[in-house]
């Protein structure tokens, strides 16, 4: 069983603009915290040292990179939502049944 789908086209306007402020905050947000994910060594023995360069390869490579990595896409989506808003609200007048505001990237 089908059931009808309901898109209010103010709705994606508004999400878009929501995501637009997360994204802004949680980027503040890892800016800020980004000189914490990289610690010191805990003494200057060779294990101390070790151990935190691998940490500090950690932080960077893999939790930094794939943090700005999904920013990035989440204001990729954000960017998306209001074209698919007015190519919906136009292909609505129209009486349409497919939007295709943009191709798949």
């Amino acid at each position: 069983m089908a059931l009808p789908t309901a898109v209010s086209p103010e709705h994606l306007q508004a999400t878009s603009a929501q995501m637009c402020v997360n994204q802004a905050t949680i980027t503040s947000v890892v800016v800020g915290a980004a000189p914490a994910t990289c610690p010191l060594p805990a003494a200057f023995d060779d294990a101390s040292c070790i151990a935190a360069e691998k940490f500090n390869e950690y932080s960077v490579t893999k939790f930094l990179n794939g943090t700005a990595v999904g920013l990035t896409n989440l204001l990729s989506g954000a960017d998306l939502l209001v074209p698919v808003s007015a190519e919906y609200l136009t292909t609505d007048i129209a009486d349409g049944s497919v939007v295709r505001a943009c191709q798949p990237l």
